[in-house]
């Protein structure tokens, strides 16, 4: 659940907390004023009268009070508008209620004391409202200070991002730089002739790792920036993944051998479809057996499994490498994050998991990083360590 998701949850919460403080605390109100405090101040202020007031008329002569004040107050206003037609309407609306109520003697009070109980009446009204003004008060006070939190949040994630941002690309830079000097410098000494012909293919060897290291930076940099690009679309189409899986494995099969590592892979011979890019989906599964090889030790063996549960598909991509500290592992999909601070040699530009997962987000598939002892509960995964686990959607 996001951030956005628990502010929702939390406000809803919170408002029916305080709808519902608010409710007892206006029956609670309302009982006090309708038991204790109306009949003693119309005792108080209208005697033998009060028990008419709390009889059922307020209604009434609310109105007739309104018009009493209209016709007194009218011709100070405006005196050009006569009072006859208020004084007529008033007057049939007394003989109308005292016809339904002819026992009642409360029509005959002089208008002072109805304009006082006009003014009571305002006052218990006021009083009952105030619950709901504190109430209102007290959640817009609890809505400004969650979304100044979420501001503060947000502005803490954009300056750690562009920390990191600004970090890789200084890491880029200097990973760039040291092939570029070396090239230039291989490329120098080849073209001045000071290179016997048993070193040249040598340095020509050096210059191709150096150039394929460069060429790898740039185009996992212009990946990340493409996928973030305004009209970028995928190109999905029906694919078989384990078909796609397969040729991934077997591509950097020679690069397993050479690293010194097993691959061990468990691939259906049956067709898995799914709804997807291959292009961009397959470069996710080669950033994750690049990630294994790169990161673990000679002598490892690196897991390919394909497995599918009902409509869910997932392919792991597991290792026998040490475990990643659960304060890295939470950030470890986040762009620009490095696990290694020290950038060792090995260390990547941080972008690869973070495009694996965009891409994967892209595809409406969930990709996550499962460790011991979690691993365990997962089918053909015991002996690993640690494994990416991309799941995917099943197409019939």
């Amino acid at each position: 659940m996001n951030r956005e998701q628990r502010l929702s949850a939390f406000l809803i919460k919170r408002f029916l907390i305080a709808l519902l403080v608010v409710s007892l605390v206006e029956y609670g109100l309302l009982t006090l004023m309708r038991q204790t405090v109306l009949p003693f101040v119309f005792t108080a202020f209208f005697g033998e009268y009060g028990d008419y007031f709390i009889g059922g008329i307020t209604l009434r002569l609310l109105f007739v009070i309104f018009l009493d004040a209209l016709i007194r107050i009218l011709p100070g206003v405006m005196p050009e508008v006569s009072r006859e037609p208020f004084l007529w309407l008033a007057n049939a609306l007394e003989r109308w209620f005292l016809a339904a109520d002819a026992e009642n003697p409360i029509y005959t009070l002089p208008w002072q004391q109805k304009l006082t109980f006009y003014i009571i009446l305002a006052a218990v009204l006021l009083i009952l409202l105030v619950p709901y003004v504190l109430g209102a008060v007290n959640f817009s006070k609890l809505v400004i200070r969650e979304f100044r939190a979420i501001g503060d949040e947000r502005r803490m994630v954009h300056e750690e991002y562009a920390r990191r941002r600004n970090l890789m690309l200084a890491d880029i830079a200097h990973d760039l730089r040291t092939p570029i000097t070396t090239v230039a410098g291989y490329s120098k000494a080849l073209a001045d002739g000071m290179v016997d012909e048993a070193h040249t293919q040598e340095y020509l060897d050096a210059i191709q790792r150096k150039t394929a290291q460069m060429n790898e930076l740039i185009d996992l940099l212009f990946h990340y920036v493409k996928l973030d690009s305004e009209g970028f679309v995928l190109n999905r189409q029906k694919e078989d993944i384990c078909e796609m899986v397969r040729e991934c494995g077997a591509a950097l099969y020679t690069d397993v051998e050479h690293a010194g590592m097993t691959l061990n892979a468990e691939i259906p011979e049956e067709p898995y479809v799914v709804w997807a890019d291959k292009v961009q989906l397959s470069r996710v599964i080669d950033n994750l057996l690049v990630n294994a090889v790169r990161y673990n030790q000679a002598g490892s063996e690196i897991g390919l499994v394909v497995c599918r549960d009902d409509d869910r598909i997932r392919i792991y991509v597991a290792d026998q490498g040490v475990k990643i500290p659960d304060e890295q592992a939470m950030h470890l999909f986040e762009p620009f994050y490095r696990a290694d601070a020290s950038r060792s040699s090995c260390g990547g530009s941080g972008l690869g998991l973070s495009v694996a997962q965009k891409v994967a987000e892209m595809h409406g598939f969930e990709l996550v990083l499962v460790q011991q002892p979690e691993l365990n509960h997962h089918p053909m995964m015991q002996g690993y360590t640690k494994a990416f686990v991309l799941t995917a959607h099943a197409e019939e």
